[in-house]
């Protein structure tokens, strides 16, 4: 008999023969497998008799399709008593909506909820193909590309491409090690990219502080324009101005600008027949600044600096050094003779080492053989040493009487490093000049003779015997010989300052409130400058008898003790301390502080300080802006 029963899992209902009683079947709408109860007995009716029964093929398409006819015969019924299930998207809640609800809106059976949700689509139950569902007939064919690991003409293609893919991953991960050479490739590539970064960042911190710098000297040449509405400064210190701004356009590789300066600087302390020994300072400091204009080829087609001759650099310096007044006397001795060493260290480093002794033939005749011999002495320091010789020679054929620094020159030129022919030229040149005679006392060696010898011997290398010479004689004439002594020392070794020091005793003690030359005191200076000893350059200042110069010195003392201070801001007042404002010094002093301090500062805040200064002192500062060095 029939056995009637509903899928425990959607409530579909079926009609089994009851020879499937005990066994397993597949629910057609939900495909979920379930076990049919035994048949239960029930009456024989007529109807039932009469009805047809499953032969054994309709069995087997039964098994087959996994589902009876008569399931299959009602569709539409089993679809319309179908539940639509449906979450709630508020709360959650799992509605369950009767199919003719399917795509409507309806509200959340929870009571608490009882939001409008939308009912899903119900999805209409396709009949199944066997050969596609997991539980096939014991004998249907298996297709072997289902189980796990077997390979088949299938999955060829597939399998191929997932290997290709694996393969490719695993190439990736055993990646080989980069190699030494890609590393420094890459290394270098790195550090390319970081110095272009930093060149861009340094050019444009340049730029910036040259644009500062550049607003500077505008702002401090509006105080010697005819043209400007500020304030004009006097002749002689408007002067100063015009030597700081060539010095500055000079520095920016700008030398026609430069030497137009320096010509107009020339011209305003140019007082017609004023002597004065700081005016002859500042014009040897316009003289130093032309020589800085001239250049080798290379410069002057590049136009960083200008031709000797084409551009009138020659024509120029000897029309500035014509203004040192041409006196007799040691003093104005020693000052043409501070002037030519300080030009000769300017021309002798480049091509112009020929030009600087022709420049001496402005000075009296009878001073020439010393200051050609002043200038060799200078060249051969800088090494050269042909020039040298050729000066003293063209000295030698002057007067030779008192030129001391002409036998240092000749000893020098004999050196122990050299020829033998030109250690006994040396010698003997020397002593035609001045001998010293042997078992004489010291004391009564000529002066020119004992400064000459022991700079000449110190020269040679023998610095023992140098000293012992130079300082055995009278205070006056030891500080000439230990200066000479003390630039020997210091163009070998900086750092030796005993014959320096020695010096400063001697002024400090035996010299002390006697007559001593100036200008060989402000050699003395520039050694000790040099050297790195502001102190010694201080008390060497303080010993200068004329108040004008006195203050030259002073100030630079003042520049060299700012260098000493490196980074550290200086006192404004130390300007006032160099001379009063009659002094020339005074307003370069007070170019020299805004200079250092804008330099260890940047040079904002110094420009602030300048706008509350009087007038006559702003230009100043504007120009030491304008040369700070960052």
């Amino acid at each position: 008999m029939a056995i009637v029963i509903r899928c425990p899992h959607c409530e579909c209902a079926y009609t089994l023969k009851d020879d499937l009683a005990g066994k397993r079947v597949t629910c057609k709408n939900c495909r979920k497998v379930f076990p049919v109860p035994a048949a239960s007995p029930a009456p024989v009716n007529a109807a039932a008799v009469s009805k047809p029964t499953l032969d054994t093929e309709q069995l087997a398409l039964a098994a087959l399709s996994e589902s009876l006819p008569e399931a299959a015969s009602k569709p539409e019924a089993e679809t319309a008593q179908a539940k639509i299930p449906a979450k709630c998207k508020h709360c959650d809640f799992e509605n369950l909506f009767e199919a003719r609800m399917a795509g409507k809106n309806a509200p959340c059976q929870n009571e608490e909820c009882r939001k409008i949700i939308k009912v899903p689509e119900l999805v209409k139950a396709e009949a199944k193909d066997w050969r596609n569902v997991a539980k096939r007939p014991s004998l249907a064919k298996v297709d072997p590309g289902d189980l796990e690991g077997a390979w088949g003409n299938a999955q060829t293609q597939a399998v191929s491409r997932e290997a290709i893919v694996q393969a490719e991953a695993d190439r990736v991960d055993e990646e080989e090690p980069v190699s030494w050479g890609k590393r420094i490739v890459y290394v270098l590539v790195g550090a390319g990219v970081l110095l272009v970064g930093v060149v861009v960042v340094t050019w444009g911190l340049r730029m910036r502080s040259e644009g500062k710098q550049d607003r500077a000297i505008k702002l401090a040449l509006e105080y010697v324009d005819p043209k400007s509405k500020l304030p004009k400064l006097k002749k002689e210190p408007a002067g100063l101005v015009h030597l700081l701004s060539g010095e500055h356009e000079l520095s920016r590789n700008k030398p026609k600008e430069a030497k137009d300066h320096f010509v107009a600087a020339r011209s305003a302390l140019d007082a017609g027949g004023n002597n004065s020994a700081e005016r002859c300072a500042a014009l040897i400091e316009i003289a130093a600044g032309m020589a800085e204009l001239a250049g080798p080829k290379a410069d002057v087609e590049a136009g960083t600096r200008l031709d000797w001759d084409k551009d009138k650099v020659n024509a120029e310096l000897r029309s500035t050094l014509s203004k040192l007044p041409a006196l007799p006397g040691e003093e104005f001795r020693d000052l043409r003779a501070y002037a030519f060493r300080k030009l000769a260290r300017n021309l002798g480093k480049g091509e112009r080492a020929t030009a600087v002794g022709a420049l001496a033939a402005i000075a009296p005749e009878d001073e020439r053989s010393e200051l050609w011999a002043v200038i060799g002495l200078e060249l051969l320091a800088l090494g050269q040493r042909e020039e040298a010789e050729k000066l003293a020679k063209l000295a030698s054929g002057g007067r030779k009487e008192g030129a001391s620094s002409l036998v240092a020159l000749w000893l020098a030129i004999g050196s122990p490093d050299a020829a033998e022919e030109k250690k006994k030229m040396g010698s003997d040149k020397a002593r035609e000049i001045a001998t010293i005679p042997a078992g004489t006392k010291e004391a009564v060696i000529a002066p020119f003779a004992r400064t000459g010898y022991a700079e000449g011997w110190a020269r040679q290398g023998n610095l023992d015997k140098a000293r012992a010479l130079a300082w055995s004689g009278k205070p006056e004439e030891a500080l000439r010989a230990g200066t000479a002594l003390a630039g020997v020392a210091i163009e070998v070794n900086p750092g030796d300052t005993a014959d320096l020091e020695r010096c400063a005793m001697l002024v400090e003690t035996d010299l002390k409130n006697k007559a001593v030359s100036g200008w060989l005191l402000m050699r003395l200076v520039d050694l000790s400058t040099r050297a790195n000893k502001p102190d010694f350059a201080a008390k060497f200042a303080a010993a200068i008898a004329d108040p004008g110069l006195k203050a030259w010195a002073n100030y630079e003392a003042l520049r060299a003790r700012l260098k000493a201070t490196d980074k550290q801001t200086a006192d404004w007042k130390d300007a006032n301390e160099v001379g009063g404002p009659e002094r020339l010094a005074h307003w370069l002093a007070w170019a020299a502080i805004a200079r250092h301090n804008a330099g260890a500062t940047g040079g904002a805040g110094v420009m602030k300080e300048i706008k509350g200064w009087d007038d006559s002192q702003k230009p100043f500062g504007y120009c030491g802006v304008a040369l700070a060095e960052r």
